[in-house]
């Protein structure tokens, strides 16, 4: 299931286009070996009860949608934004700032 999730991007997902193989900052992008280790070690699937790399896909998605609509309403209050977080903002993806959205 997570082999899929890297190596096989789901089509139309916004996350498929970030994906990368590489922990050297190139663009924004997630790291697949170390988002899998995360999903595992957050026991996401079984917790979830998710059966299928789409249904992961669709998680992932909605994860990244609060995540977002939470720092814009934070940037929003007038707290000020690093340039990390303008480029996550800008690209859409922005599950990589921070773990929380993992329990």
């Amino acid at each position: 299931l997570f082999f899929l999730l890297c190596k096989r991007p789901h089509q139309g997902s916004s996350l498929s286009s970030s994906s990368a193989a590489s922990d050297v900052y190139k663009r924004q992008h997630l790291h697949c070996d170390t988002l899998r280790d995360d999903l595992f070690q957050a026991m996401v699937v079984p917790r979830l009860k998710i059966q299928s790399a789409d249904e992961l896909m669709g998680w992932l998605e909605t994860q990244n949608k609060a995540l977002k609509e939470r720092i814009q309403e934070n940037a929003k209050a007038g707290n000020q934004t690093t340039k990390a977080v303008q480029k996550a903002l800008d690209t859409g993806l922005v599950l990589g700032l921070d773990r929380s959205w993992l329990q």
